[in-house]
């Protein structure tokens, strides 16, 4: 049965009140303008869930939910149950909105939350002498019992009302200019991939494991050719990457570069090798996928990983070969960064630690 939408509810005269706590004043923290910065955006964020009634509508709807799962047994919600599930509610959403918020897993935000009095005034949690905050197993799911459905009511809501204007033409929720919703703005801000750190020899590596293992797959499922085990050029490579590694620390100048030269010809040598062997098992699947046990899309998948590959290849051999050997700068432009992210691009952002 679908959740009815929020505008469409038949709500009892008592869901429409809950209960107000008076709560003791929050401390007044000196020095710390972060704690000031996190209290303001607190303090705002509550006044956003309250003069809009994204957090009335909330609780409205949980408790009319409620009320219809009692009324098929005939049993009436009593004040104390509607109070009990109003409570619930409330932490429910500001619990959820102030992790997000903080940044933190549920198992650090509970913690954070037991230790925080202004943590606790938002997500609405009383000192009766003793303080009881959701455990990290009732945060996740808090998370996740709200309906999508329920979401993206409540967020239409905050569009409109952040839209909305009182009769002297200011903001209903006291935004400085009340939001104008026929603009679009898009985060245009690229998105770091989650990828190695690109040296060039680590794309060699790369490409002899992909293919390793793709013809360690064909050769499972039926189709043999004669070559040394797939595993023996893995090793092989394996080993060339620390000696790469150990190269680049050790060493000055002069014989750091050599050393690395001399492992990269290695690798290349390796790597023709790697490339022959793909490029003739890609064909011989090609021909005779039918007589594997392989469906014609796995097949076909399998081909196509190759072929990413082998494509691939050539430049980042030669990107390799002009930046250790012939020991010339490549630009940003030409630069293939990963063989599974084509489009991936260099973008200097201008922040410490994060090129």
């Amino acid at each position: 049965m679908p959740s009815p939408t929020l505008s469409s509810l038949i709500l009892h005269p008592s869901d429409l009140t809950a209960q107000t706590v008076i709560r003791l004043p929050l401390p007044i923290v000196e020095g710390n303008r972060d704690y000031r910065e996190r209290e303001a955006l607190l303090r705002r964020m509550d006044e956003i869930l309250v003069m809009s009634g994204v957090e009335a509508e909330f609780m409205e709807q949980e408790v009319h939910q409620e009320r219809e799962r009692l009324e098929k047994g005939n049993v009436p919600l009593t004040d104390r149950q509607r109070a009990g599930i109003q409570e619930y509610a409330k932490q429910t959403l500001r619990c959820t909105i102030a992790r997000i918020l903080s940044n933190e897993s549920h198992r650090s935000f509970t913690t954070h939350l037991a230790e925080s009095s202004l943590l606790q005034w938002f997500c609405g949690i009383t000192n009766r002498g003793v303080i009881r905050v959701p455990s990290k197993s009732t945060l996740q799911r808090m998370a996740s019992e709200v309906p999508t459905e329920i979401i993206e009511q409540l967020h239409r809501l905050l569009l409109t009302r952040s839209a909305a204007v009182d009769a002297d033409g200011a903001s209903v929720l006291g935004l400085a200019e009340s939001v104008d919703l026929s603009l679009i703005w898009m985060d245009s801000t690229c998105a770091k991939l989650d990828i190695h750190y690109p040296a060039d020899w680590i794309l060699l590596r790369d490409a002899t494991r992909t293919i390793m293992r793709a013809i360690a797959v064909i050769r499972k499922h039926g189709l043999i050719h004669r070559m040394p085990a797939p595993e023996t050029f893995i090793a092989a490579m394996n080993q060339q990457t620390m000696a790469m590694s150990g190269a680049s620390r050790r060493g000055r100048g002069g014989d750091k570069k050599r050393a690395r030269k001399r492992v990269l010809r290695v690798m290349k040598r390796i790597v023709r090798k790697v490339q022959r062997h793909g490029r003739r098992y890609r064909d011989m699947l090609v021909k005779c996928w039918a007589e594997t046990d392989l469906s014609r899309a796995q097949a076909q998948r399998i081909i196509d990983r190759v072929d990413g590959i082998l494509q691939a290849l050539p430049a980042a051999v030669k990107q390799a070969h002009e930046r250790i050997i012939g020991e010339r700068v490549v630009p940003n432009v030409d630069k293939k960064l990963s063989l599974y992210e084509p489009h991936a691009q260099v973008y200097v952002r201008g922040k410490a630690g994060a090129d």
